[in-house]
């Protein structure tokens, strides 16, 4: 499949002139932040692994739901119910790093450097999710799917070019 940019794609946005704060600082801020909470959320859970016993810690989080079993500690259920919570919260910040359009070339930098040294630093991939995209429809009707990353480079190019980052397919 051959793609096509139009040289135009490459021109620097408009909004690098722009007085106003760049707003893909402040969601690097808040994911950071978000991530520190999903830290501190799993050290308690593992605490309380280890301090309570193994019938007392039967419930468990699946998905964005917690299965609580009836017996089990009250503070072991809470701790499972603020790890899922830390996780919604951390995985929501990850959909605004792609979704956030940064309008400032340092903007631009900030955010390739923060992904690149989350990635480093925790040795996991960003959000393994499919996103859907309205503006792109397959074969059967029904909007693609593409990855974190796909939408992270289309957001960076959107940054860049002041371009909806979308590439003509030929």
């Amino acid at each position: 499949m051959n793609m096509m940019v139009s040289a135009a794609a490459f021109t620097p946005s408009k909004a690098f002139a722009s007085a106003i704060p760049d707003p893909i600082f402040a969601v690097i801020e808040a994911h950071k932040a978000a991530y520190i909470e999903v830290g501190r959320a799993l050290s308690a859970e593992n605490a309380l692994e280890e301090s309570l016993p193994r019938e007392r810690r039967k419930s468990r989080v699946w998905g964005d739901e917690v299965n609580v079993v009836d017996g089990d500690a009250p503070e072991w259920v809470a701790a499972l119910t603020a790890v899922g919570a830390a996780h919604d919260a951390e995985i929501s910040i990850s959909g605004d790093l792609i979704s956030i359009t940064p309008t400032s070339a340092q903007g631009v930098v900030a955010l390739l450097q923060y992904v690149i040294e989350h990635e480093q630093r925790v040795g996991e991939w960003w959000p393994r999710d499919e996103y859907e995209d309205e503006e792109i429809i397959g074969r059967n009707g029904q909007p693609r799917c593409f990855s974190w990353s796909h939408f992270l480079c289309r957001n960076v190019l959107a940054g860049l070019t002041g371009q909806d980052g979308a590439v003509t397919q030929v």
